[in-house]
């Protein structure tokens, strides 16, 4: 499957659930969606082959980057989607920038070390 196929199909599930539902599980089911399709796209992350031209500096480092971001953003979705679903809604979502913009944070931080030769 394509990513661009794998995105609609998360992006339909996503809106299926929001749209069958309603009331709060509504939104903790969208939120967790949400979440699980961060976790598979972290994991399908380091998995996706880049031309080397591309990479720019050491392939090394730019291969280790790509798996860096990839358990980052599978741990970090496995945390939101548990988040979604456990916590009452208004620390969900209190918790929801913590959970993935410091780990995104970490990862641009990050990126500019990996590049260089």
């Amino acid at each position: 499957m394509s990513d661009l196929s794998r995105s609609i199909a998360w992006a339909v599930l996503i809106l299926g659930a929001a749209l069958a539902t309603d009331g709060d599980f509504a939104f903790r089911a969208t939120m967790a969606l949400t979440g699980a399709y961060l976790v598979s796209t972290g994991n399908a992350l380091p998995k996706r082959l880049r031309p080397l031209a591309d990479l720019g500096g050491d392939p090394a480092r730019a291969q280790a980057h790509q798996r860096l971001a990839g358990w980052t953003m599978v741990l970090s979705g496995l945390a939101f989607t548990l988040a979604w679903l456990a916590l009452p809604v208004k620390m969900a979502a209190l918790a929801t920038f913590p959970l993935i913009g410091i780990p995104m944070l970490l990862l641009v931080s990050r990126r500019p070390r990996c590049s260089r030769g």
